[in-house]
């Protein structure tokens, strides 16, 4: 709320900040912060990972861009929260793609936490100038590629069967496809870690072996 409002309400907290004419928009004749501005704010009372989720769908949607929130900093000055959004800001400057799921952010934060290399995002594989499949991630390097599935994108049996085939497509071309799924992330990241460490060992092992042959 803009200060002054002094409004109190059982089970309400209230923040109150100062508001200028370029954080306001208007929903359903309501007004309420911009998105920008929202996840300035937000970044003053949860934790990381929940800003670095917001941010990303943030970015995704296209509410807001990685230029306006650094205009937006800059205008603001220090304050909570700010140093959070500038190193999170900093880490996807110049990136090719952004994550396109909430779920696609949690696997990123889990390889940084077991300090495994990133993988290019969005990754189009061709063969003789065709496009064959564009997976979530991959080590275009060593042929493999890392799904993150969702169950909303992976019902029904058409889906299914589409899902068998660009899979099988992908491994006759030398591919490996390891998915990783929300239950994986949640319930077993060690596991999801080193499964893929070892799948980039093994692969690495076998080209060198295939390049001096």
């Amino acid at each position: 709320m803009p200060r002054g409002r002094r409004i109190r309400r059982p089970n309400l907290v209230v923040h109150e900040v100062r508001l200028l004419a370029v954080d306001i928009t208007v929903v359903d004749a309501i007004p309420v912060t911009t998105p920008t501005r929202t996840l300035l704010d937000l970044a003053a009372v949860v934790p990381r990972n929940v800003v670095e989720e917001a941010l990303d769908d943030a970015l995704r949607r296209g509410l807001t861009s990685i230029s306006r929130l650094e205009w937006r900093i800059s205008e603001l000055g220090r304050r909570p929260g700010i140093s959070v959004v500038r190193t999170l800001l900093e880490a996807r400057t110049n990136k090719p793609a952004v994550p396109q799921s909430v779920l696609e952010t949690k696997f990123l934060r889990l390889l940084k936490r077991f300090r495994l290399p990133t993988p290019i995002g969005q990754h189009e594989v061709k063969e003789g100038g065709k496009l064959i499949a564009i997976v979530d991630f991959a080590y275009p390097d060593v042929r493999l590629a890392i799904e993150v599935d969702g169950y909303r994108w992976h019902s029904g049996k058409a889906q299914w069967q589409h899902d068998l085939s660009r899979r099988n497509t992908l491994t006759a071309l030398g591919w490996r496809v390891i998915h990783v799924t929300s239950s994986d992330l949640e319930q077993r990241p060690a596991e999801v870690a080193r499964m893929i460490a070892e799948a980039l060992s093994r692969t690495a092992t076998r080209s060198r072996r295939n390049t001096s042959c």
